[in-house]
């Protein structure tokens, strides 16, 4: 199964529908739609509005059918420093089935700027690394403060926080960076060491492996190992825009751990009840 999936409600390239029957196709028992919930500013990668109801009314209409796939909706909703998760205002968004929650955007010190999209493109990472007085450090440090932050902050269902260190997509490409990869890794471990005592669930993210020709996913090897050694609950996903993408750097992940020794506990087959069970208590 796959949860984190993108359809054209968003900046995905396929309908509900085509992705539903790519999944049937693939035998999946279950599916899960999270289109990029709306921001309080101009976002061209999220749903509009008036398009919430009918992407939840679509995918309830999937489970009319008798078929031995079943859909749950779900949302990836933005952090937003100061904020908090905005768009479970909308009732619909609210009473989804689980949330991937994700960190795009980072509040810069400068007015003027507002929030700045750091996973997007180079020019507004560097845009935003500008407000942090051109220090990776002092950026790194905001970033990981708004980690912790989103880390805590409760849901109304089953949480999954999204590719942990997309940050590095940008960052990368910055040659003063290399020189803070160590404490970014140590900062990662930390963040997940407190992860660990809250009840959420880490994504293991595959889009770089066939989007970016990436040898690792989001998170790398090394926070992998880590996970494994502390048995922290995660579930692999493609972050699918297409439905041909829906299984896609599965495999590539599952050989890195044979090759490097890595046991992730993967409940990709428990999250069914694990969405049921919270729901469950959410109505209750």
């Amino acid at each position: 199964m796959n949860l984190h999936t993108h359809t054209h409600y968003c900046d995905g390239k396929s309908s509900i529908k085509e992705i539903w029957d790519a999944a049937v196709d693939l035998n999946w028992q279950f599916l899960g739609y999270s289109s990029h919930a709306p921001l309080p500013f101009d976002c061209k990668w999220a749903i509009s509005d008036k398009n919430i109801q009918n992407y939840c009314n679509e995918i309830n209409e999937l489970r009319q059918n008798k078929s031995d796939t079943l859909p749950f909706t779900g949302w990836e909703i933005d952090y937003l420093n100061g904020i908090g998760f905005p768009s479970l205002k909308s009732k619909y968004i609210y009473n989804a089935d689980f949330f991937i929650c994700s960190l795009h955007f980072l509040k810069s010190p400068l007015k003027k700027q507002g929030f700045i999209e750091i996973d997007g493109t180079l020019l507004d990472f560097i845009r935003c690394l500008s407000g942090y007085e051109n220090s990776i450090e002092m950026l790194m440090s905001a970033y990981f403060s708004d980690l912790h932050k989103m880390l805590t902050t409760l849901v109304p269902a089953t949480k999954i926080i999204g590719h942990i260190d997309k940050f590095l997509l940008n960052a990368n490409k910055v040659p003063a960076f290399h020189q803070y990869k160590k404490k970014f890794n140590d900062m990662l471990l930390e963040w997940l060491e407190q992860s660990i005592s809250e009840d959420v669930i880490i994504e293991v993210n595959t889009r770089c492996i066939y989007k970016y020709n990436w040898i690792e996913p989001y998170p790398g090897i090394t926070a992998l190992k880590y996970m494994s050694e502390k048995n922290i609950p995660c579930v692999i996903s493609s972050d699918a825009h297409h439905h041909n993408e829906l299984d896609l750097g599965f495999e590539h992940v599952y050989k890195i751990c044979k090759e490097q020794k890595i046991n992730l506990n993967f409940i990709n087959k428990q999250l069914p009840d694990i969405i049921k069970n919270n729901r469950t208590a959410v109505n209750a």
